[in-house]
This record gives structure tokens, C-alpha cells and sequence, in this order.
């Protein structure tokens, strides 16, 4: 990575690290969602959601989510916190950066489509570019763009890093990471195809659809490694906070505000680009994590994302799929 994007990332952790909450700066009332860590918070939104659910539990069990759910709190909040790293591509995708790297000349463009099949990547390239910007209004929120702001050489170093026989990978046969890549590819799709109704263009609304459940997968970690039990709470706790998680992770990452507004959108944000891919997720439900939305896909239009999906899930070896508009 170019000395430059190091030295830009840094001043931006340093000055993030010195902003004070919204409410001391300004003056505003206090928004809990600014302090969604703190013991009494939690608390809260611990009753919150056992009211939400309505179902009868026991004084035992009550306590038990209690200890678990401030644990699983924390560990969110360690998260957030974490700063940023490289994600780790899938395996697939590392053989197919290593054909690239193969080839007598690097073609820079060669990476888009390679990209285009893995969140993780798409992430990485962004990451990697918007440390270059000075804000988030000068963010980039595509791989071409992206590409076009890193040039060849950073390009290639990064794919190398990759792609490396030494850097982690993400298996193919992980059942999560399989979830994850079915939800993320069949929203791209379906966002791209419906990305001009919404007045965004065409690789934008993939991208947005493509990145729009990134957070799952750090957050389905910790789940994975807590007490929780399989039930309506767990699933109420995980939609609880990934909305909080989302807003923090789109800042550190650099991504521009519409990025922000899908990652952090809890069902309801009216924003075009929330409201695209809550209709993107709809179009093929059997393969969306997480609640999916009053929106609802074009007739016209499920056919021909339904083919194109199933083509790219044949390759990718990810199953079939069933759509229901």
C-alpha cells in the first residue's frame, strides 16, 4: 500500500478517536443510540426485546439471556472497536487472482468481474481506495472506481497479498460464509437490474446489493461462539444490534453514506439506496438473511434475476435457488 493512503487512514483513526459524542459537541438531547453499549442500555434493550418476542420464559431462563445477551452486547462493542483489516476472500476467488497474476500482463480491468462474485473483495478494494480520500464525500463506491483511484501497482500488490498461499481464506465449504454469499450475489443482481428506478446506476446498486449483509458474518461468529440458544431472542438480538454495528463498521471502513444507509438500516430507512435493496432482497427471499421488507419485485423483472442468479450460482457451486415474488 502507498505510504499516502497509510498516513491518510491514520490522521482519519486519530481524528475519529477525537470526536465527542454528538450531544456534547452541539448540545443536542441525548439519543441513546450514540452509547448503545453501556450496561444500562443493554438493559434496556434487553426488555425491549423479550416484550418484542411475547413469549413466556422463566425466571432461570430470563436471567440466563440476561448474562448472555450482555455478553454478546460486549462483544459487538469489541467489534466495533477492532481496527480495520483486509478481509479474507474466498478460495475460489484466490484461484482466480492467482490465474490473473499468471497472465503475461496484468490487466487491471480483469479484476471487476472477480470482484463482482465476492463481498469480500469488493470490500477490500474499497477499503483500500477511500483511505486516499480526504472525507466521505470524496468516497468511492465501486470496484472501477476504485480500481481507477488505486492504479495497477497497489492493485496488484493487494490481490498478490490475496491470493497468497499464506494469507487465510475463506473455505467454500463453511456453511455461514456459503449463506452469506448466496444472500450478497442474489441482492447484487437483483439490485443492478433495479438500481435506474431508484436513480442509481447500474454498478452502484450491485455493489450496494453486494455489500448490503457484510456485517452478518463477524456478528454470526460471536453468536456461533455464545450460549445463546436457537430461537426467536437470538434472531432478535442479532437484528438488534446490526444496525448499530453497521454504522460503526461503514465509518471505519471509509464507505460513502449510502453504503451507511444500507448497512445500518433497520427495515425502514427511506433513503433510495435502503429502499433498493430491501426490493432487490425480496425478489429472491429463499436466499435473504434476516427480515425482509413490506417491498416486493417486478413480475416482469423475477424471471429474468431468477435465470441470472441460478447462472451465477451454478458456477460459484452455491445450489439452486427458488424465487417467490
Amino acid at each position: 500500500m502507498r505510504g499516502q493512503a497509510l498516513a491518510l487512514q491514520g490522521a482519519k483513526n486519530l481524528d475519529d478517536s477525537r470526536r465527542e459524542p454528538r450531544d456534547r459537541r452541539r448540545g443536542d438531547e441525548f439519543d441513546p443510540r450514540d452509547y448503545p453499549f453501556g450496561r444500562r442500555e443493554v438493559s434496556e434493550r434487553y426488555w425491549d426485546l423479550l416484550e418484542e418476542i411475547a413469549r413466556p420464559i422463566t425466571p432461570e431462563e430470563g436471567r440466563r439471556l440476561f448474562r448472555v445477551f450482555h455478553e454478546f452486547a460486549r462483544r459487538i462493542r469489541g467489534l466495533a472497536e477492532e481496527s480495520v483489516t483486509m478481509l479474507p476472500v474466498y478460495s475460489d476467488t484466490a484461484a482466480m487472482l492467482g490465474e490473473l497474476l499468471r497472465q503475461p500482463r496484468f490487466d487491471i480491468s480483469a479484476v471487476v468481474p472477480v470482484a463482482a462474485l465476492d463481498p469480500d473483495l469488493t470490500l477490500d478494494l474499497l477499503i483500500l481506495a477511500n483511505a486516499l480520500a480526504g472525507d466521505r464525500e470524496h468516497a468511492v463506491g465501486t470496484v472501477p472506481e476504485a480500481l481507477d483511484r488505486l492504479g495497477p501497482g497497489p492493485t496488484r500488490t493487494l490481490i498478490e497479498r490475496l491470493s497468497s498461499p499464506d494469507c487465510v481464506q475463506v473455505p467454500e465449504s463453511d456453511r455461514v460464509a456459503r449463506a452469506l454469499r448466496r444472500a450478497s450475489v442474489a441482492a447484487a443482481i437483483a439490485a443492478g437490474l433495479y438500481s435506474e428506478r431508484f436513480g442509481i446506476g447500474r454498478e452502484r446498486g450491485y455493489t450496494l446489493g453486494l455489500l448490503h449483509g457484510i456485517c452478518y458474518g463477524e456478528m454470526l461468529e460471536v453468536l456461533g461462539t455464545t450460549e445463546f440458544s436457537a430461537g426467536p431472542f437470538r434472531v432478535a438480538a442479532l437484528e438488534a444490534y446490526r444496525p448499530i454495528f453497521g454504522t460503526r463498521r461503514a465509518e471505519a471502513w471509509g464507505l460513502p453514506l449510502d453504503f451507511q444507509a444500507v448497512l445500518s438500516d433497520d427495515g425502514a430507512d427511506p433513503s433510495a439506496a435502503s429502499t433498493l435493496v430491501r426490493t432487490a432482497r425480496s425478489v429472491v427471499p429463499a436466499c435473504a438473511l434476516g427480515q425482509l421488507g413490506r417491498e416486493t419485485g417486478d413480475p416482469l423483472l423475477a424471471e429474468e434475476i431468477l435465470a441470472e442468479v441460478q447462472m451465477v450460482f451454478s458456477f460459484l457451486g452455491l445450489g439452486p435457488v427458488e424465487a417467490r415474488v
